[in-house]
This record gives structure tokens, sequence and C-alpha cells, in this order.
């Protein structure tokens, strides 16, 4: 506010000096350029227009339009989040001002000539070759470049990857044709990543961003919407590289920088990127995770951004019912409707594309809770919940979350209820899609991959070898459920007789004289599943699935003899923090 305040106060002054626009012509341009992106910055979208209007019709030349024009073109966005045709058509009209023409609603063929075009321009080079070329001199290609690069900003944000796509291709075309680097082309790099981790290339995806960063170290680095990429995108990428684990102080120290910088919205996603990735890491549900979802809640809440505040709240709920926390847990821990969060509540506030956004978390919260208490019936109705939902998502972690338990829901749903092709659909995008990030050495992949394969073969060696690769991970959550998988598959076959070539993963029908009595072979084989059972009963409550845990032990009754020094008890200190909390 102060700064508007003092950028008005000069232009009043230059105002009554006369002719501001012809005597003081730069000086006034900084001037009402400062003025419009003070205005945007405190969402005074329709008056940051309006100034950037005033210097459209004084400008002396196209580059010296370029800065009002990008903060015309991200107010109208902010203005128009839920009619995407409504800033893209004026987006793409000032693109071909500069001579950037591409379509509004590019289709698969136009972005693919595009796509051809830029290989043609490489001429056989790698995008390394980027690296080596010079700054750019040409401020009238600079600008264009610029100016494109806040439309691409801006569709990537809106998930249009046709459109982000063809600008990304045109822009470094470019660059190539004219052997030229500028400041933007490193975040047009980076914006590339997104595209390829949409088409699942993952190995192009870790080129590019090799690249841009390469490419970043050649400029200082900025402090306004332009410094977003560099910073998202590398952390974003690496996501697929490194465990979980490693990627959530990052990620919170990036939401720290950006919150600090005044954007709040990539902030807090930022934010929620580190909570998602504290899940997909198998860390425990306790009161330091409940904390930190708290403070980003209270944060979303002082900021307006509502949003934030319904996925940090259904977050906490869905923990609290896996933990069992007595007083915010839901009744039914199949459920969304605790006291922390109500899922009918919450979503008959929203409307448009928040309302889709809670709707798809909601459904994915509840597919994650339906797996880990082995309900089916909630796994079928998910999955038709989230069918017709893309499988891409740009917060990495909950499309992991999501693919993840998407393929166990679709492999653990009887083979009977699969008439439809929706369990067929999402077991085969799930494994194809940790398939290909396995055959890049994605860490996270190989785990989630195994347990996939270990349910869709039901063979003891395969899921010894994922609840191997799962414990080796720290996955604890995952090696739970594959142990209580195996022993309640070994358990259902020890009952009908059926014994399982452990080597050929086939089957063996036990024939027996006695109907009343199992064979000898069935005997020791019917108590296989025990061991599995306790160790998923071992590693639900490491891992502080307290109801789990219950569960367990309400239905086998020799869980809840297992001796009382391997048995895991919630510490007193600790309830009482989680209650307080």
């Amino acid at each position: 506010d102060d700064a508007l305040f003092l950028f008005r106060a000069a232009a009043s002054r230059l105002n009554r000096a006369g002719m501001p626009w012809r005597d003081h012509y730069a000086l006034t341009l900084d001037v009402f350029n400062n003025i419009a992106e003070s205005e945007a910055a405190l969402g005074n979208h329709e008056n940051a227009m309006l100034e950037s209007e005033t210097i459209f019709e004084n400008v002396k030349s196209l580059t010296d339009k370029v800065q009002a024009q990008s903060t015309y073109i991200e107010s109208l966005c902010e203005l128009n989040k839920e009619d995407y045709n409504m800033w893209v058509s004026k987006a793409v009209e000032i693109l071909a001002e500069h001579e950037i023409n591409v379509p509004e609603s590019p289709t698969y063929a136009q972005v693919r000539n595009e796509v051809i075009k830029f290989g043609l321009a490489l001429r056989g080079r790698t995008i390394f070759c980027l690296t080596k070329f010079p700054v750019a001199t040409d401020e009238k290609v600079a600008s264009a470049i610029t100016l494109a690069n806040v439309v691409l900003r801006r569709a990537v944000v809106n998930t249009r990857m046709f459109l982000a796509g063809i600008l990304a291709y045109r822009i470094l075309r470019i660059a190539l044709n004219k052997k030229i680097i500028t400041r933007d082309i490193f975040t047009v790099v980076w914006s590339l990543t997104f595209t390829f981790r949409k088409r699942e290339k993952f190995k192009n995806a870790f080129d590019y961003s090799e690249a841009g960063l390469i490419l970043r170290d050649r400029f200082p680095l900025q402090t306004g919407k332009e410094d977003i990429v560099p910073h998202v995108a590398p952390i974003a990428v690496s996501s697929y590289q490194i465990p979980y684990q490693d990627t959530i102080q990052p990620w919170l120290d990036l939401h720290k920088q950006l919150m600090f910088r005044g954007l709040p919205e990539v902030g807090l996603a930022c934010a929620m990127f580190a909570m998602y990735a504290h899940l997909c890491a198998s860390l425990p549900l306790n009161a330091l995770f409940d904390g930190k979802l708290i403070l980003i809640e209270e944060m979303s809440r002082s900021l307006g951004r509502d949003l934030f505040v319904e996925l940090s709240l259904l977050l906490r709920q869905g923990c609290y019912n896996i933990s069992g926390n007595k007083l915010k847990s839901s009744a039914d821990p199949l459920t969304l409707t605790g006291p922390v969060f109500n899922e009918t509540e919450a979503l008959a506030k929203c409307e448009g594309a928040t309302l889709k956004s809670l709707k798809r978390d909601t459904t994915v919260m509840r597919l994650y809770l339906a797996v880990i208490f082995n309900d089916i019936d909630l796994m079928e109705q998910m999955l038709f919940e989230l069918d017709g939902i893309p499988a891409y998502d740009n917060l990495v972690g909950r499309q992991h979350l999501r693919l993840t338990f998407a393929g166990i829901a679709a492999l653990l749903v009887p083979k009977y209820k699969k008439n439809d092709g929706v369990h067929e659909k999402w077991a085969s995008i799930t494994i194809k899609f940790f398939e290909k990030l396995a055959k890049v050495g994605s860490p996270n992949a190989k785990p989630v991959l195994m347990c996939l394969h270990a349910l869709e073969t039901r063979s003891v060696v395969s899921f010894d070898a994922a609840i191997a690769v799962c414990s080796e991970a720290g996955l604890v959550h995952l090696a739970a459920v594959m142990n209580e998988q195996c022993g309640l598959w070994l358990y259902e076959r020890s009952r009908t007789g059926e014994l399982e070539d452990e080597r050929r993963g086939c089957t063996m029908w036990l024939p027996s004289t006695e109907p009343k009595h199992q064979s000898e072979a069935a005997l020791d084989h019917g108590q296989k599943h025990r061991a599995y059972l306790k160790s998923a009963l071992n590693n639900y409550q490491m891992w502080g699935a307290a109801p789990k845990a219950k569960q367990l032990e309400e239905r086998f009754a020799f869980l809840a003899k297992t001796d009382s020094s391997t048995r895991w008890k919630r510490d007193a200190q600790m309830q009482a923090v989680e209650e307080l909390v």
C-alpha cells in the first residue's frame, strides 16, 4: 500500500508538470508500470488493467508496451480464472502484435507440427546446445519471448498443456534459429518438464531440467513471478529422482521464500507438495505433521485462499481417521465426516474450479482410506469417482499417492466386478506409469511397481519381493498393505484347500477324503498366513494406524494375543499432545 501511494504521488507530480508522456517519457513510463504492478500485487486487478491501458495509449514503441502487457495478461487471468477463453483470447491477440501467432485452443496435430519444426531447428543437437548461445541483444526479440513466456506460465498454471507446449516449442525454435538466449529461455526449458511429465517422458524431463539449471546460472535470479518456475520445476522433477522424504525440506524452504516475496498461491502450493511428500514417504502421522497442516490452514485462511484451507483440513481429517485420534477422527474411519472436516459441508461451500479440485482430493483421500482399511466396495466406488479425471497432476506427490492407491484398488476389486473396464483401465494406467519411472531409476517407483506386480501375479515370491523392497525403502504403510494382502490371500486359500507353488505361481488343489480335516500340507500352508498378518499388524502399529491394527486384531484372534513387548503402544505424552493440537 505504501509503495502504491508513493507511485501515485509521483504520477500526480508528473501530471502537474504539464505533459509527462512527452517531456518525461522514460520516468513516466516507469512510474505507471510500477503503479499497474502494485495494483495487481494488491489484488486490484481492474485498476491494474486500467493503468496498463493508459500505458498502451501513450507508449512510443511496441517494446515499451511489453511490461504493461504482461501485467494486463496476469490481471486478466486473475479476474477470469473460471473462464479460460476470456483471458486466452486477449493474450493470443497481444502475442500476435509481436509476430507470435498461435491458436487459442491448439489441437494435438498443431502441437505435433510445432514439435516437428522444433526438431528440425535442433539439427541433430540436444537441448544442451542452448547453453552455448550468447545472450540476445535484439530488444524486439527479447521482448516477444518475455511476453510469450508470461502466457506460457499462465497456461501451465491452468493446465492448458497444448497451449503451453506450442508456446514453449515456438520460443525455443526462435532461440535456436537466432542462436541466442534470454532470461526467459531457462524458464521455458523448465516449463517443458511439465509437458514431458504429463506425457510420461521422464528421461526428457530430467534432461530439460538439467539444461535449465545450466542456463539459470547464467542469469542473476529475480524475485518476482518470473522466479517461480526456476525454483519449482527442479524440485518437482527431483521428486521422481530422489526419495520423497528428501524433497520435504526443499519444498518447505521454497514455500517460505515465495510467501516472503508475496507469492502466496504458489507458496501455499509448495507447502502442500511437502505434505503429500510426507504421506508418500510413509512418515509417522503424528503431532508434528499435524502441526504443519494447522500452520498451512491458518496461513491460507488469513490470505483468503479457501481451497488451501479445505485441503489442509481434509488431510488432517484423513490422518486423524488413520491414527485414531479420539477427539478428532470420524466415527467411521472410511468417511470424512469428522469435527475437523466434513466432506458434504465443504463441497457445498465451493463452486467452479475449487469444487472440482476439492471433489478430486476428497475422492483420493477416501480411496486411500479404503485401501488401508481394505474396504472393497469403497475402493470400487472411488475408482468410478476418479474415472474421467486425468492421471496427470502438477502436484507430484498427490499424483503419486492417487496412482499408487488407484492401482492397488483396481487389482484388489474381485474379478467378477471387473466387467465395466474401469478397473482394468486404472490397473493398466498405474502399472505403465510406474514401469516408465522405474526404467529411468526412480527410487519412488520401484516399491509401488513391485506391489502392483505382487497383486497382479499373486504368488508368495512376488509378495515377499514387494515387502522386502518396501521395507528397505522405509515405506511402512505399503509393507503393511502387502503383508496384509498376502496373509489374507493365503488365509482364503488355506480355507479352500488350495496351495500355491511359490516358485511358479501356479496353484495345486489338494483333495481330501475327510472334508472336516485338511491334509498335512494344507495345514502347514494354513499357518503361513499368520506370519504375514503379524508383520502387517506390526507395520501398521509402527506407522501409527491404531484403528487399522485394531481391525486386524478383531478379525484374527491370534493377533490380539501377540506378546505385549512387541506390540506398539501410543506414548502417553504424545497422546496428550495430539489431544491438545
